[in-house]
């Protein structure tokens, strides 16, 4: 990817990085990105043990070179509130964009939207990407609009113009300018 002058100083937090690839291609693009992810363990290979900040901070030590943003690790299991106020502390808050890949998986999780909303400002741009595999994700997607005053806007649209019914992106706005809900209700 070439440097883009669009993103240059630009600040990302991808929310479940896993292997990191979408926050390191946002910062080869000029954006100083924040990986997020629980710190699960995982296996690289049988045998060898290790957690998700481990595959972060070797993919983030292989693409060195290619990256022009500012890129840095943090611990982030949603909702809980000391690791979102570590993320916010990161030299890259607050954030233009939350990214995330392949995060709907759950119908009703407020965790991720209580944390997308914790890590956004009334400018931040959120888009979610994923594959569509049940009705789960409009259940989501009501959630966030209504419970959590979130606007949602959908992009199916293939680079060519087609729609493809199996990939989405999703972008969330932020609604609400102080309050944590709609109507000052207390977070679920």
């Amino acid at each position: 990817v070439d440097h883009n002058e669009t993103f240059a100083g630009l600040s990302a937090c991808e929310l479940g990085s896993g292997t990191g690839t979408g926050g390191l291609f946002a910062a080869c693009t000029g954006m100083n990105v924040v990986l997020t992810d629980p710190a699960k363990p995982v296996n690289y290979a049988k045998g060898v043990p290790g957690n998700t900040m481990d595959v972060l901070e070797h993919n983030v030590e292989r693409n060195k070179d290619r990256v022009k943003g500012k890129v840095s690790i943090q611990k982030l299991l949603w909702a809980d509130s000391e690791d979102i106020a570590a993320v916010l502390r990161s030299e890259a808050a607050p954030f233009d964009m939350i990214i995330g890949t392949d995060l709907m998986y759950a119908a009703d999780n407020h965790a991720l939207l209580h944390t997308i909303l914790a890590l956004s400002h009334p400018g931040t741009q959120t888009l979610l990407a994923y594959s569509r595999r049940h009705d789960g994700e409009q259940r989501f997607l009501d959630l966030a609009r209504h419970t959590y005053a979130f606007s949602v806007h959908v992009d199916n649209l293939t680079a060519e113009g087609a729609v493809d019914p199996d990939a989405t992106t999703y972008r969330i706005l932020r609604l609400s300018g102080r309050g944590w809900l709609k109507d000052g209700q207390a977070p679920p």
